[in-house]
């Protein structure tokens, strides 16, 4: 009876705009349905939902906070207060989902008076599956337009009160989108998004056509170096026509066009790189479930406390790794000794009539390492440039820095992010690179300019990983919220979201094709998804720890995956079953493996830290 008098005064309140009043008996009347809901029996209180507990703790917090956030951080309740309703109901606990609606129900009654009218009538776990209201909220996502604060506020909160039953709620049901600004009133797109209509946004994973003048380039270059070498005009011309099969692209619906976005002009060491992907092409081993990888694995001694990251170049003849001293150490990995600038005394003796070129200014002698230094604080990832002539690098110090290969100094430093930066990459053409932090964004920058041009805003917790798809159109992006998401970088929209693992997504990469990704997670397993749909196609599962790393072979046909347990995973992609297991496992020497990659020759490097 009590609980009826409550909701028919908390309406009147309601109606009249005595807010702090109905403030005050909502507060009381969270604590009663508290006490109630705490004094269930143990085996009622297990049916009770969670999330349920969480709502009735957060609800009292959330009224309390500042009022030019609270009607977005309130409107965000509805869909949870929905969904915690029908928990209960699911749970065949219809008496405390009575109690539960009849608490909080009046403050949702402005603005969602019909959908409320067709919630109560839902008290049976049957009209779960009948009802179409109830259907229409479980399997659809409900989009809430919220201000950058009012979301950073809000996750924060959730986060601060380790309510991550609700958090569990807004991932799964809710399609949080952020802008920039002040808080406006309720959005005209606020509600459903299906989840059907999400994957109907075009996704163009198809490859980038090429340049026509590209190809003329590289045609010409092939000629002239072959000829110089002294091979036959029949094998010329054999080379030629393999480059063109091989540069060939296969312009579909599925391909983005070339002026989707802002690219490069054409630079020398883009042809060469093509150049260069030929001659790899030729001597590439076609690798298949018959045909295992050779494989060649680096281990770092005596580092297995400070090395964080391990990355090599394209071209297999550089290795850097990242420290928590906050340094980077490149080492050659062939005979050639790296050199960096002399020093300011021996460059003061040089004239400037004498000087020829920047092989002047370098060192005589050369060694076979060199320490990066210009952090403060540790380096948690490091990416080398396609054509090999820079690297990047970030920190826990909230910079990316960009290092030259060339002279081994600091370029360039990247101020954005407030927080830690956990992973960088370059995009496949060498202009553009995605970032991701600890501050829950990830930011698109092009190398040319020292401001972000895109940041992605939507994870509910840090953005651990970062990737760029083959034709450097889209990003992708793993987090600590156990989401992957696919963003458009020619507007900066999230296009698509991956949920199925059960913790932190560490890894992520696409095939070559361009039309799966791959995420890998502490929960030890590796999924696949389909760009074009959305949907988790297979599920890889063998290892024992958390997985770091993970990449496809040239070819397509395997992956390659490693992690905590000192193992390295070969899957075989192609297999027709939803969930597989490893084609062939190498087991390390107590290494724990921090990156996997192969070169265009389809040869697997392996780098990991010695676990005394």
């Amino acid at each position: 009876m009590s609980q009826e008098v409550d909701r028919i005064v908390l309406t009147y309140l309601n109606m009249k705009g005595y807010q702090q009043a109905k403030s005050s008996l909502q507060k009381e009347a969270n604590l009663n349905t508290a006490v109630l809901l705490s004094n269930l029996s143990k085996q009622d209180l297990e049916l009770v939902s969670k999330a349920t507990l969480d709502y009735v703790e957060s609800y009292g917090k959330l009224e309390d906070s500042l009022d030019l956030y609270k009607p977005e951080l309130l409107k965000i309740l509805f869909p949870l207060f929905v969904h915690c309703y029908l928990e209960l109901v699911a749970q065949k606990c219809s008496p405390q989902g009575k109690i539960f609606y009849d608490t909080y129900y009046a403050d949702h009654q402005l603005n969602h008076k019909h959908e409320l009218q067709r919630l109560i009538a839902i008290t049976d776990k049957l009209h779960l599956q009948e009802n179409e209201f109830a259907q229409s909220f479980r399997l659809n996502k409900y989009s809430i337009s919220i201000c950058q604060y009012g979301f950073e506020l809000f996750i924060s909160f959730l986060q601060e009160n380790d309510l991550l039953n609700l958090l569990k709620l807004v991932n799964q049901y809710l399609n949080l989108k952020v802008y920039a600004g002040n808080p406006r009133a309720m959005e005209e797109e606020d509600g459903f998004s299906t989840r059907k209509d999400e994957q109907l946004e075009k996704v163009y994973w198809g490859s980038l056509p090429h340049d026509p003048s590209m190809v003329d380039l590289v045609d010409r270059i092939l000629k002239q170096e072959f000829m110089k070498s002294g091979h036959q005009l029949e094998d010329v011309l054999k080379v030629i026509e393999d480059m063109k099969q091989t540069l060939k692209v296969n312009v579909t619906d599925d391909s983005p066009a070339r002026d989707r976005i802002p690219l490069p002009n054409i630079k020398k060491s883009d042809v060469m790189k093509e150049v260069q992907k030929i001659t790899d092409i030729r001597s590439r081993v076609p690798l298949g479930p018959s045909i295992l990888p050779s494989a060649c694995c680096f281990t770092f001694y005596n580092t297995y406390e400070s090395l964080n990251c391990v990355s090599f170049s394209s071209n297999s003849t550089l290795i850097a790794a990242g420290y928590s001293d906050s340094y980077i150490e490149i080492t050659s990995l062939t005979n050639k000794k790296l050199k960096g600038l002399k020093t300011s005394a021996e460059i003061g003796l040089i004239g400037v009539d004498e000087v020829v070129d920047l092989d002047q200014f370098k060192e005589t002698e050369g060694s076979d390492s060199k320490r990066l230094i210009g952090h403060s604080g540790p380096v948690y990832a490091t990416d080398f440039s396609f054509d090999n002539r820079f690297l990047l690098s970030c920190s826990q110090d909230g910079t990316i820095r960009l290092w030259s290969l060339d002279l081994f100094s600091n370029v360039v430093v990247y101020k954005g992010h407030n927080y830690p930066v956990w992973d960088v990459k370059f995009s496949p053409n060498g202009h553009y690179f995605v970032s991701g932090s600890n501050d829950r964004t990830a930011r698109l920058w092009s190398v040319e300019t020292v401001q972000p041009l895109r940041i992605f805003a939507g994870h509910l917790s840090d953005v651990d990983c970062v990737q760029f798809h083959p034709n450097s159109n889209y990003v992708a992006t793993g987090s600590s919220d156990k989401t992957a998401r696919l963003w458009d970088i020619s507007n900066g929209e999230c296009v698509r979201i991956f949920s199925g693992h059960s913790d932190t997504i560490r890894a992520l990469t696409f095939s070559p094709d361009g039309k799966l990704l791959a995420t890998a997670s502490d929960d030890r397993i590796v999924i696949l998804w389909d760009l074009n749909t959305g949907r988790k196609v297979k599920t890889l599962d063998g290892h024992h720890g958390m997985i770091y790393t993970i990449d496809f072979s040239k070819c397509g046909n395997l992956l390659t995956s490693g992690g905590a347990d000192s193992q390295v995973c070969i899957w075989d992609v192609k297999r027709e079953e939803e969930r597989i297991t490893p084609l062939k496992i190498f087991h390390t020497k107590q290494t724990p493996v921090y990156c996997v990659q192969y070169t265009n020759k389809n040869v697997m490097l392996v780098g990991g830290a010695f676990q005394q």
